[in-house]
């Protein structure tokens, strides 16, 4: 999540700098990190965040283990749960 944040940030400090946007400096805090806003960074933080969010719950995050049917296990990588073991 840090490293897409730091690449958007990035990608948007070169944009400032290279003239393509602006920030409206009226509804800013005035924190700045170079010429990215303080906001800016929390919203890219906060959307690879829900970004990774949506993949782990997309590719079932909590797993079901076969040795144990029914007992939730945080490694991704066990065999999908079927209907019998997930309810088990």
């Amino acid at each position: 999540m840090l490293a897409l944040c730091a690449y958007f940030s990035l990608a948007d400090a070169v944009a400032i700098k290279a003239g393509i946007w602006r920030f409206d400096n009226t509804s800013l805090t005035g924190f700045m990190l170079g010429p990215v806003s303080v906001e800016e960074i929390l919203f890219y933080l906060l959307t690879a965040a829900m970004v990774v969010q949506g993949f782990v719950l997309v590719r079932g995050g909590v797993a079901y283990r076969v040795d144990r049917p029914g007992k939730p296990s945080f490694a991704m990588f066990y065999e999908r749960p079927t209907t019998a073991t997930m309810w088990a």
